[in-house]
C-alpha cells in the first residue's frame, strides 16, 4: 500500500521535473532567439541603418530630378515655340559677328578694306551717313566699292543703324567710353579719346593681315581713290593741296 502510494508521487515529481525542465528549455531557447533577433544594442544600430537608408533614397532622388532637368525645355526654347520670331532676335542681339570675319567678307583679293567709324551722332536717318552711302552710289566707278566698305560702329545705336543700311558692320564699344549723344569736336576730351581708340583698333586690323584705306563719314567718294595709289607705298594719306 505504501508503495503504490509512493509510486504515483514519485512519478508526479518526475513529470514535474520533465515538465519543468522543457520549460527551461522553452524559456531558454525563446531567449536565444530573442537575443539573436533582437540584441540589447539593436535600437541604435537599427537608427544608424535606417538614417543610412535615408540618406542614401534622398540622394538617388535629388539625382533623378537633377537628371530629369536635361529633358524639361528651356525658357529660351518654350519662348522660340510660342513666338518663332523669338531665336532670330537673340541670335541677333547675341551673336555680333568677329572683326576677323567681318573683314574676311568685305576685303578683295589682296586683303584690303575700305574702313570708317559711326557714333550716334551720325546714325539718324537723313545725317551724314546717308550723304557718305549716296556718294558711292552716283560716283564714278565707286559704287562696286561699296562691297568692301566696313563701318564700325561705336555705340548700341550706329550699330542698329548700320545694320539696317550695310551689309559689313562691326561693333566697337569701349567699356568706361560713350562714344553715343552730341557729336565729338575738334580736340575736346571725347574727341581724342575716340581717336586713341579708333588708332588702337586700325593696328589690330593690320595684326590680322589686312590693309586698309581709312575715310571719314562726312568725306564724299565720287572716283575712285585706288587708281592714284602708289602700289609699293607702306603709309599713304590725303591731303588739302
Amino acid at each position: 500500500m505504501n508503495l503504490s502510494h509512493r509510486l504515483p508521487s514519485r512519478l508526479k515529481t518526475m513529470t514535474k521535473l520533465h515538465v519543468s525542465s522543457l520549460d527551461a528549455k522553452r524559456s531558454s531557447s525563446v531567449s536565444a532567439v530573442s537575443s539573436f533577433i533582437m540584441p540589447p544594442c539593436s535600437r541604435p544600430l537599427r537608427r544608424a541603418v535606417i538614417y543610412i537608408v535615408a540618406i542614401s533614397i534622398s540622394i538617388f532622388v535629388l539625382y533623378r530630378s537633377l537628371d530629369s532637368l536635361d529633358a524639361v525645355p528651356s525658357s529660351s526654347s518654350i519662348f522660340s515655340r510660342i513666338f518663332p520670331s523669338f531665336d532670330s532676335f537673340q541670335s541677333l542681339e547675341l551673336e555680333e559677328p568677329k572683326l576677323e570675319d567681318v573683314l574676311r567678307r568685305a576685303a578683295t583679293r589682296d586683303n584690303t578694306v575700305i574702313l570708317t567709324t559711326l557714333n550716334e551722332a551720325w546714325a539718324a536717318p537723313g545725317s551724314v551717313i546717308d550723304l557718305f552711302f549716296e556718294s558711292f552710289r552716283i560716283g564714278e566707278g565707286t559704287s562696286m566699292l561699296l562691297n568692301h566698305l566696313v563701318i564700325i560702329a561705336l555705340d548700341a545705336k550706329a550699330y542698329s543703324r548700320c545694320r539696317e543700311l550695310h551689309k559689313h558692320c562691326f561693333s566697337l564699344e569701349t567699356e568706361g567710353v560713350d562714344f553715343s549723344g552730341k557729336e565729338a569736336y575738334f580736340m575736346t576730351r571725347s574727341y581724342l579719346k575716340m581717336m586713341w581708340r579708333r588708332i588702337d583698333f586700325l593696328r589690330s586690323v593690320l595684326e590680322l593681315g589686312y590693309n586698309f584705306v581709312f575715310t571719314d563719314a562726312d568725306v564724299m567718294w565720287f572716283r575712285n581713290p585706288f587708281t592714284r595709289f602708289y602700289r609699293y607705298a607702306d603709309f599713304q594719306i590725303a591731303c588739302d593741296h
